[in-house]
């Protein structure tokens, strides 16, 4: 049977080629190693009757393990390359389109700058045109300036007639305060804030509107919201109105008192000094300084600049006040009081001054004095407000004794409906 095998195979190897690729296994007696294979070399121009040939290939090499974290690194690396290249040259194209705008813009001014180098600010092309008169001595203008220089008086008309409407809105109300009983004054005020004056706003707004450079109306306008305690809007209209006119100390206080409400006392100082500066007769200023000090706890200072005030207006109540706690800071309660009375001359119906002189006759001990003020603070506000002085440290004796506590149990009781009122409203 092994005759017959090596005449099949003697038969099969004079078959012609049809694929050059295929492998042929060897037997096991032949030359090559039994388990590798062996693939026919291919000839170009082969007959079927060629002799054939057999190439034995290397044994191949073991082949090593790939790295893959490394070429998945590397391939990151590359990408990572790539994307920051595109962002700089994006921001390259952007940096260079946005800065044309830019270029232009400076070319403009420095064009502008060379024909006209030495007019800086539109007012100093009228100076320069006073500098270069005619013979007669007179400065020329063309036609086109002269249109320039034509006032609208029609607008200004139309803003000062506004202005006059708010003036009569602010004195109406006003006018109500002063008719009201004194129980409800201010209930009154706040009535007039609500209404009176944001009527009053409107009307300034509107003639601003018209004649945006009347400062006098721009004065009055931070007025107003000084009034209402609006005082970041009070700043800024009287910013405007000092622009107009920076040599009115009572602009500058003003504003220095938007500044000072809103806990800028460095500025609010700079400007009520500045003011005092411009017009040493314009006393308020100094008063303004003093409650800057009092607010620096610089007491020395506030003691010298009040006294000088109080020399132009000894009868100023608010002066007055601040005095008084200046002489209780010396523990001078006695003169304290006095000038609490003396400021009450001036102003009866002010409640916290009647708080006041109740707080210092306590500190004095004189009980039937502190609780009648009190009552009399009570009618000038409401019972919550009496409650929360009378809770002070100051009437620490008094709530000890038998008339303190009858009076502190009815002013519980009153405070109880007050509250009680406003909660069914």
């Amino acid at each position: 049977m092994s005759d017959n095998t090596a005449e099949l195979d003697e038969e099969v190897r004079q078959l012609p080629d049809r694929d050059n690729t295929m492998p042929v296994r060897p037997r096991a007696d032949d030359e090559a190693d039994a388990e590798s294979y062996l693939y026919r070399k291919p000839e170009a121009e082969e007959l079927p009757s060629a002799k054939r040939t057999f190439a034995t290939p290397k044994k191949p090499k073991a082949n090593k393990q790939s790295n893959m974290g490394h070429k998945y690194f590397m391939a990151n690396l590359r990408t990572l390359f790539l994307v920051v290249l595109g962002m700089g040259i994006m921001l390259g194209i952007a940096w260079v389109v946005s800065e044309q705008p830019w270029k232009w813009k400076v070319n403009q001014q420095r064009k502008l700058v060379e024909k006209a180098p030495l007019l800086e600010n539109p007012l100093d092309a009228d100076i320069e045109r006073l500098n270069r008169a005619g013979g007669a001595g007179v400065p020329t203008l063309d036609e086109e300036d002269m249109n320039k220089r034509i006032v609208n008086t029609d607008a200004i008309r139309k803003a000062l007639f506004l202005s006059r409407q708010a003036q009569e809105k602010l004195q109406q109300g006003n006018s109500r305060v002063l008719e009201s009983d004194t129980q409800n004054v201010k209930d009154a005020k706040r009535q007039v804030r609500e209404s009176n004056y944001q009527e009053a706003i409107g009307l300034y707004k509107d003639a601003l509107k018209l004649a945006p450079y009347l400062f006098k109306v721009w004065a009055e306008l931070g007025t107003v919201y000084l009034d209402t305690k609006d005082y970041p809007r009070a700043q800024i209209s009287l910013e405007r109105a000092v622009e107009g006119d920076p040599t009115q100390p009572s602009v500058l206080s003003k504003l220095g008192l938007a500044h000072l409400y809103q806990n800028n006392t460095e500025k609010a100082l700079d400007l009520f000094e500045t003011a005092q500066e411009i017009d040493p007769t314009y006393a308020k200023t100094l008063y303004y300084i003093s409650l800057c000090h009092i607010q620096n706890a610089d007491l020395g200072k506030a003691r010298g600049a009040l006294g000088e005030y109080l020399k132009f207006a000894p009868d100023d109540a608010k002066a007055l006040k601040e005095w008084a706690y200046l002489q209780a800071q010396e523990k001078n309660f006695a003169g304290a009081l006095d000038s609490i009375k003396k400021a009450l001359s001036d102003a009866p119906d002010d409640g916290s001054l009647y708080f006041e002189a109740a707080a210092l006759s306590a500190l004095l001990g004189r009980v039937d004095d502190s609780l009648r003020y009190l009552e009399r603070g009570e009618a000038f506000t409401d019972p919550s407000r009496a409650f929360k002085v009378y809770a002070q440290p100051a009437f620490n004796k008094i709530r000890g004794s038998e008339l303190g506590r009858i009076f502190e149990k009815d002013l519980v009781d009153r405070t109880r409906r007050l509250l009680k009122e406003k909660r069914a409203q």
